[in-house]
């Protein structure tokens, strides 16, 4: 019998709608955050897709992985997630954006460095492009986040495009300290460098002075086969090796911000072009 065939979740809404279609609990999207947070976006939707694609006798592990994050008993489980439906905010339409990434704990004030706050009730748990990258002892999270905007901007002015990496240690299986993660931002020069690094037109690079205290940094470098990922803080250092998978969906993100900051529409071809002949020979 051919198997229904699986479209993959654009929305908070259409993802609570294959939940329910295979029996299992819708949560809020606050439940989503939090399971989005620790497992990542793409485990996620590799079980839903085994669900839809798979026969019945080779879906027992995602069926029971996702009945595991998504308890019918969870007690913030509710009618409006039972019925696919995020919260209503008249503010804040859903948006039914490509599915480019989970919202893994929020949105900071502009250019702040610092913990993230939860998302507003009823927005839309993929609308920040994010991508988590695990490892056996952290784990890092590269987010789409803007600059502050000038002092002397005018009101209203949004601040430049740019990257969050958020690190957090492995406390257990599977199990990350988001929660006391540590957390740094990219500044407009850091960002061409950090993707030249990903693209391989750079061997490496490092940088330090970040925070308010200037005690914490990151460095990454081209190994064979993985980019070796540090951010350092006086918490520790927090190390993951990223695989050539994982590194083409940071690289995405670092190059759809560096886009953003392009006003005069460079595309990601000129740009890399343009990577290559700068920073690139240095």
């Amino acid at each position: 019998m051919p198997q229904q065939q699986f479209v993959e979740p654009t929305s908070y809404k259409s993802l609570c709608d294959l939940l329910s279609a295979k029996d299992i609990a819708p949560p809020t999207p606050e439940r989503m955050q939090a399971v989005t947070e620790q497992y990542g976006r793409e485990r996620i939707i590799r079980a839903l897709r085994e669900l839809y694609q798979r026969r019945d006798h080779q879906t027992k592990g995602a069926h029971k992985f996702l009945n595991e994050i998504f308890p019918p008993d969870d007690p913030s489980f509710d009618d409006n997630a039972a019925d696919g439906q995020p919260p209503e905010d008249p503010q804040d339409p859903e948006d039914p954006q490509d599915f480019d990434g989970q919202q893994s704990s929020g949105r900071p004030p502009q250019g702040q460095e610092g913990t993230r706050g939860n998302a507003p009730q009823g927005r839309d748990w993929t609308k920040h492009l994010s991508t988590h990258v695990y490892g056996g002892k952290a784990a890092l999270c590269f987010e789409a986040d803007t600059l502050r905007p000038p002092k002397n901007a005018p009101e209203g002015t949004e601040g430049a495009p740019t990257v969050a990496i958020d690190a957090a240690v492995c406390t257990g299986p599977r199990t990350y300290d988001f929660a006391n993660k540590t957390r740094i931002q990219l500044t407009k020069y850091e960002l061409p460098v950090l993707l030249a690094v990903f693209l391989g037109i750079k061997q490496s690079c490092e940088f330090k002075s970040h925070g308010e205290n200037k005690d914490k940094g990151f460095s990454a470098e081209n190994q064979e086969g993985k980019i070796f990922f540090k951010v350092f803080s006086p918490a520790g250092v927090r190390a993951v090796p990223i695989t050539p998978d994982d590194a083409f969906r940071v690289s995405r993100i670092l190059l759809r911000q560096l886009c953003g900051n392009m006003p005069d529409g460079l595309n990601g071809t000129e740009l890399m072009g343009l990577l290559r002949q700068t920073i690139g020979r240095f």
